[in-house]
């Protein structure tokens, strides 16, 4: 705990600046992509718990230690979107809003001509970066703690000012956001290591084939799933604008098929300065 609490005080106060080349990256710097002004967080490489005994679709807990990257300091938004694709399929429109309404297909799509355009390696972060990154350090239910009383401070979900554009019968959160679906991205407080909405705002997209027992078939080390499970799908994660309490977590995972839905966006990873890992 001491260890987490050292590097929770350091990222607090750290410079916030786009290392040169070749400069040696810690924890806090952010990387502007040329292309697109995406920005990215430096992720030190890590172990923790991931998983949940909350269900068993997220057991068994068990250890997992990924290697430093980068992650997307938000969500990618529609003006980065357009930047490099020619139609902007959003739903919810906004400049600043993050992309929805993109199957995984166009993600990859995206994906081919940003990296046509770059040094640099990117792509959707693993389900076990994406929890590791949300995490920051925590143990906790949220990345802010167990509750959620303050929600609304942290993730755009389902409150009251949402209730007139959902057609199903829901329970909202007992506070407001002030928006009725999307959000512009980083309009909440951040987690820990400096990224915004990983809670709520969209599900996004993850590099993982949804499996229910893929934590019983993860490596230890950078764990990824390419075997599918009983339904076909991919791991989405975060939760979404019309997200409802139930047992959301940030352990929570859920499957989605390539299909578009005006809930669903994505953030990116780019790999650190190492050799790109392969599919086995």
């Amino acid at each position: 705990m001491k260890r987490i609490s050292i590097l929770i005080v350091f990222l607090i106060g750290a410079t916030w600046f786009a290392p040169a080349a070749g400069f040696a990256a810690g924890p806090g710097d952010i990387w502007r992509e040329p292309v697109t002004g995406m920005e990215f967080v430096y992720i030190p490489g890590g172990c923790f718990m991931m998983g949940s005994n909350a269900t068993r679709f997220l057991q068994p807990v068990h250890e997992v230690c990924v290697d430093s990257f980068w992650m997307g300091r938000y969500e990618v938004t529609q003006k980065e979107w357009s930047a490099l694709m020619w139609r902007n399929p959003s739903e919810n429109r906004g400049d600043l809003r993050p992309v929805d309404s993109v199957s995984r297909g166009r993600v990859e799509d995206f994906l081919e001509a940003l990296n046509a355009k770059n040094d640099y390696r990117m792509r959707l972060p693993t389900e076990a970066e994406w929890e590791y990154a949300a995490r920051a350090g925590t143990t906790t239910r949220f990345y802010w703690g167990d509750g959620t009383d303050a929600i609304c401070e942290y993730a755009n979900i389902l409150d009251a000012s949402k209730k007139k554009v959902i057609r199903y019968a829901a329970i909202p959160f007992p506070c407001k956001d002030e928006y009725s679906t999307t959000a512009p991205v980083g309009s909440f407080k951040p987690n820990q290591f400096g990224l915004y909405d990983m809670i709520g705002n969209v599900d996004e997209w993850c590099e993982d084939v949804y499996n229910e027992d893929a934590y019983k078939l993860h490596a230890v080390k950078n764990p990824v799933n390419y075997t599918p499970g009983e339904y076909d799908g991919w791991v989405v994660r975060g939760g979404s604008w019309v997200m409802t309490e139930g047992r959301f977590s940030i352990a929570s995972r859920n499957a989605a098929s390539d299909d578009i839905y005006d809930t669903t966006g994505f953030r990116l990873v780019r790999e650190a300065d190492e050799p790109e890992r392969r599919r086995h």
